[in-house]
């Protein structure tokens, strides 16, 4: 969308492997990376806005809130951010409008008129862009990036791979991609969206007036080092994500881990970077690079399970790839991909084509041995919890 930072994919091999080229990424900047999976992203976040200065800028695909349950995380997040309204930082919020989720964006607008009677600033991407990021940036200095979205779900039970990064560099990086979405954005929703019909039905519910419902079963991820891991970082939003997923897959040596929520394959007759992928990714065994890849299998979207089984699993295992589930009944809404000892790449970008091809997408490229080894503890914490054996609504003929 963007074509000041976006660059198309060059694909190229050389008899000669000096490791991956980034030069065609912007970057590397230093950094300080603070690891924020499943339960530790809401207080994560929480600790970073209460210590915001000057402003917190956001750009999120899901922000939601129930206002008829008690104790809902949605209101956590609220709350947290009235508190920095109240101390006069500047709170800014672009949320995702796509008219092909109309659902989804009617209860972001609800979000976002809550919080802009408190002063925030909020703004709606064009209906014809899926903006699926996660993106949050604070005092031009912390990024925070990854899978999560602000949803009951999301903060409560799923799989969920995020970071906070100290780097003045990818902050500045990320602050200049929020400006130009910003600059296509509107007020307020279209019309057509239905939204005073929803609002009415919205206001009926009283506030408080449920007790939440038994939280859902959740993996407790490893414990991140309170300092950090030191590494160096790439912004690689949207179209970018394919140039660096395939640097570091064409130049893997030792393994590839990925945790993801959709893969698929397609049949077409244009080109499509779905296809460089499986390609890439079958010819890893062949050159003695351990691959394994788990794909979301959760109950709850069946239609995703079989996508990815159908589409992924089964095609990959018969060139020696370790392709399975995750556990049926918690979501591994993750996007990561980990390989060698100190690369990782993950953000919103799930293995799909409008998420290759249309959506605006958040990601980062982590070099860091201490990071890598975190998250493949992660990786490992989703792999032992994968059933032994699968319901069998799993099968697909």
């Amino acid at each position: 969308m963007f074509s000041a930072i976006i660059i198309g994919v060059v694909l190229f091999s050389t008899s000669f492997d000096s490791g991956p080229d980034f030069s065609k990424l912007a970057g590397p900047y230093e950094a300080t990376i603070y690891p924020i999976p499943n339960r530790y992203y809401l207080p994560g976040i929480k600790t970073l806005f209460k210590k915001a200065k000057k402003e917190i800028r956001v750009l999120i695909f899901t922000a939601r809130y129930y206002r008829e349950y008690k104790g809902d995380v949605g209101k956590e997040l609220l709350a947290s951010l009235k508190d920095a309204l109240s101390r006069g930082v500047k709170v800014e919020l672009i949320l995702d409008a796509s008219d092909w989720n109309k659902s989804n964006s009617l209860h972001n607008k609800l979000f976002g008129e809550e919080i802009k009677k408190y002063g925030a600033e909020v703004w709606y991407d064009p209906p014809d862009i899926t903006s699926h990021d996660k993106v949050i940036v604070v005092d031009s200095q912390y990024v925070v990036i990854g899978s999560t979205n602000w949803s009951f779900y999301a903060l409560a039970a799923n799989n969920e791979a995020s970071v906070i990064i100290k780097s003045k560099g990818l902050a500045d990086y990320y602050l200049k991609y929020l400006d130009e979405v910003k600059r296509v954005s509107t007020k307020d929703l279209p019309s057509y969206y239905g939204w005073d019909k929803f609002y009415k039905r919205e206001m009926k519910k009283i506030p408080n007036s449920k007790e939440g419902s038994a939280m859902p079963r959740s993996l407790t991820a490893p414990i991140p080092d309170i300092d950090g891991y030191k590494g160096v970082v790439y912004a690689v939003p949207n179209r970018n994500y394919t140039i660096a997923l395939h640097e570091l897959l064409t130049h893997a040596k030792d393994s590839v881990l990925v945790a993801m929520l959709s893969a698929r394959t397609y049949k077409r007759d244009t080109f499509i970077f779905n296809e460089v992928l499986f390609n890439d990714l079958k010819h890893l065994p062949q050159k003695g690079v351990y691959t394994e890849l788990i794909l979301d299998g959760s109950n709850y979207n069946r239609v995703n399970t079989v996508q990815n089984k159908e589409g992924f699993i089964d095609y990959l295992k018969p060139y020696g790839v370790n392709a399975h589930f995750d556990s049926y009944d918690i979501t591994t809404h993750a996007k990561l991909i980990l390989v060698d000892e100190k690369y990782l790449l993950f953000g919103s970008t799930n293995w799909t084509l409008p998420a290759f091809e249309w959506n605006d997408e958040g990601n980062v490229l982590i070099i860091s041995e201490g990071a890598s080894s975190y998250f493949r503890k992660y990786f490992h914490l989703i792999k032992k919890d994968a059933p032994k054996k699968l319901p069998s609504w799993y099968r697909t003929n």
